[in-house]
């Protein structure tokens, strides 16, 4: 989810097979098991990225 270039193939993709898209669902999401103050910050940007 966070290559936006990935993303738009797959929706062209989708639109060529089934000539459009009605909904789309986003239900990706990751966690860390640490607390915040203990995850690095590479770490916590890619939460981030994924969940918002």
């Amino acid at each position: 989810m966070t290559d936006l270039d990935a993303v738009r193939r797959v929706a062209d993709e989708v639109v060529a097979q089934a000539g459009r898209i009605d909904t789309l669902v986003n239900s990706a999401g990751i966690a860390r098991l640490n607390s915040v103050l203990d995850t690095p910050d590479d770490e916590w940007r890619q939460v981030m990225d994924v969940n918002v």
